[in-house]
């Protein structure tokens, strides 16, 4: 999507489900091994994630609300402390 942020798509998915992955998403980054010899200091990655999901589950009715949602989720993670999974409210 920009940057270091991408969009995963899941269609026909509910909100539950899409958690699911999201989480699993992130434990398999978190426990991934890097070998970084330029910046050794890093030390594992982390993923922030904001899931949303379209209707009839949540009120996004667009692409872009969809993706406004996701983001405003993704700043929460953020603020909330990083390397979480947060849902759009």
């Amino acid at each position: 999507y920009g940057g270091e942020e991408f969009v995963v798509l899941l269609p026909r998915t509910a909100p539950r489900e899409a958690g699911i992955v999201a989480e699993k998403l992130r434990r398999a980054v978190e426990h991934m091994t890097l070998s970084v010899v330029a910046a050794p200091h890093l030390g594992a990655p982390t993923v922030s994630i904001g899931s949303a999901t379209t209707r009839p589950f949540r009120s996004a009715t667009t692409p872009r609300a969809l993706l406004d949602q996701a983001d405003r989720a993704l700043l929460a993670a953020k603020e909330a402390g990083r390397n979480r999974v947060m849902e759009a409210a």
